[in-house]
């Protein structure tokens, strides 16, 4: 293209991870506010990031369900119903998360536990090493505990302002 910056597009990927349900720049071991952790305080810096790029994706490599007391309140003491939102769950959902991935503490409080809490995932959630019935050996029926990847439909504006269509693997 003879306009400058057609067809040329920049792509901005962030990612969070280990948040452990630290949604509030609290330290709940301390009790006290902290205003070093919690996605209160990351959400201003995923605004600015995005404010500075026109074309982002925003992923989430795990550890997100347990880590602090907050987490274990939610996960053994209160639990959560079919249809209620995790705590972290609902903030990722407000951040626009473009996709996600487990980790190991997403199992500290059960596998029935973690399906009411993906259940209000507005984002995918992938995991290709997570296998259905391995704990059990009975892997001959198994497939992934979720989708192994995902492919996105998204479209992005080059620096010419045109927009174009494109397809992300995660």
């Amino acid at each position: 293209a003879s306009a400058q910056g057609a067809g040329r597009v920049k792509l901005r990927l962030m990612a969070t991870t280990d948040a452990h349900v630290h949604v509030y720049p609290y330290d709940y071991y301390r009790d006290m506010e902290d205003h070093t952790v919690g996605l209160s305080k990351v959400a201003a810096l995923i605004d600015a990031a995005r404010a500075e790029a026109k074309n982002s994706l925003l992923f989430d490599n795990g550890d997100f369900v347990q880590g602090n007391p907050l987490g274990d309140l939610i996960g053994y003491e209160r639990g959560l119903k079919d249809g209620d939102e995790h705590l972290m769950i609902r903030a990722m959902n407000a951040l626009r998360y473009d996709g996600g991935t487990l980790g190991n503490h997403e199992f500290n409080y059960g596998v029935p536990f973690l399906d009411k809490v993906l259940a209000k995932a507005a984002f995918p959630v992938v995991s290709a090493n997570v296998v259905k019935g391995a704990a059990t050996g009975d892997i001959r029926r198994a497939g992934t505990y979720v989708k192994p990847y995902v492919i996105l439909d998204r479209t992005v504006t080059d620096e010419a302002g045109a927009n174009h269509p494109i397809k992300v693997g995660v």
